[in-house]
């Protein structure tokens, strides 16, 4: 009797992007990128538009074909790099799933810290506290942050409360866990945005080590 051979599985087919679709994005990414750093350097208050098109390589009439107005660009900027972040912490739990905590707790660590060092212009837009201040100037772009925030939460709020049912943890004000662990991580990336100390990998271990030293069983 004859044998079949197996058949191999095919990788499905990335769809193929249009040449012009390919163009468009490579743009809006340049002028996101641009305006990354010219909100970080200038201010949200004094950014100019010029300066944005001039970073990107492309005209002011070209970069208002792609968005409205500068509350527009900050808003995608922001949910870009929200998204991103997002990604990536999902990504580092799910890597770190069923390990010790310390691990879990070094994997999102390190996760934030990765995402920002490569962003550091976009911390220090949300850092710098102006965004809450500026409403009327940037309706769209105000509340952006706050929701990315509020995601980031409940990921490392899912992972305490796992961690609390395993009697990793202490059950008594576990709820403010994920505080707790944000703000020692802001105030890591404030001390190197205000130039005090470079953030380092070794911060980040030292950091999971400081929390569990106080919340551990």
């Amino acid at each position: 009797m004859s044998r079949r051979s197996p058949v191999a599985s095919v990788p499905p087919v990335a769809p193929v992007v249009p040449l012009r679709e390919r163009f468009r994005r490579e743009v809006a990414s340049a002028i996101a990128g641009s305006a990354e750093e010219v909100f970080a350097e200038q201010g949200l208050h004094s950014a100019h538009v010029g300066d944005i098109a001039r970073r990107a390589g492309v005209a002011v009439g070209t970069l208002y074909n792609y968005y409205e107005d500068r509350d527009a660009l900050l808003a995608a900027l922001l949910r870009e790099r929200g998204e991103e972040l997002v990604a990536r912490f999902e990504q580092a739990i799910a890597s770190a799933a069923g390990k010790a905590l310390k691990k879990q707790l070094g994997a999102f660590v390190d996760a934030y810290f990765d995402f920002f060092v490569a962003h550091r212009p976009y911390f220090k837009i949300l850092l710098e506290g102006e965004l809450t201040q500026l409403q009327d100037s940037y309706p769209r772009s105000a509340a952006i942050p706050s929701h990315y925030h509020q995601l980031i939460f409940r990921q490392l709020e899912g992972l305490f409360q796992r961690a609390v049912e395993a009697r990793q943890l202490r059950v008594a004000h576990a709820d403010l866990y994920p505080w707790l662990l944000l703000g020692m991580m802001r105030s890591l990336a404030v001390c190197d945005l205000r130039k005090h100390k470079t953030y380092e990998p070794s911060s980040g271990a030292q950091l999971v080590n400081v929390f569990l030293g106080g919340a551990a069983v």
